[in-house]
Formats: structure tokens, C-alpha cells, sequence
């Protein structure tokens, strides 16, 4: 995942990533926030993801620049995740 939101212009490919549980097992609360878990996470949104799967997660890619329009962590403020364009999906 990208969860700070300065994580720019990656390529994310070919990644397989499976809920171990079992189907949509994999939506309980995940570093203390609710429904905020997914195969693939991004704050940073100008990234690629090509070719990769996700199987087994109530969500399978969460884009939550929203949930931190700041940024997080080290780059608390000094990004704006919110009007990042998405790269190529």
C-alpha cells in the first residue's frame, strides 16, 4: 500500500494478493480504522497499477486520498493526495 501520500509515479505490476481467511473475510478494522482495509491501498494515487489480482477482499482496491487530503505521516501537509491524478489503472 501507499498510505502517506507522497508515494508518486511507481509502477505496482504483476502482484498477487490473496485474503488467507477466506471470501470477504478480509474487511475487519486494520490499523484501528473501520473499513479501511483493502487488497491494495493508495493515499498516493499517481501511481500505475498494471496487471496486478486481488481475490478474497471486501475491498479490492481502496483509493483514499479523501480520507487524508493532507496526507499522512511524514508527509502530513506537505502533499494533497486529494487532487492527485490516478496513473494508469
Amino acid at each position: 500500500y501507499t498510505e502517506d501520500g507522497n508515494e508518486m509515479n511507481n509502477m505496482i505490476s504483476a502482484n498477487v494478493v490473496v485474503c488467507p481467511t477466506g471470501p470477504l473475510t478480509c474487511s475487519e478494522s486494520w490499523q484501528g480504522k473501520p473499513h479501511a482495509q483493502a487488497g491494495i491501498y493508495l493515499i498516493g494515487m499517481t501511481n500505475d497499477l498494471i496487471d496486478n489480482r486481488v481475490a478474497g477482499f471486501e475491498n479490492g482496491i481502496w483509493t483514499a486520498g479523501t480520507h487524508a487530503p493532507r496526507g499522512q505521516g511524514l508527509a502530513l501537509g506537505k502533499v494533497c493526495p486529494i487532487h492527485a491524478p490516478f496513473g494508469t489503472i
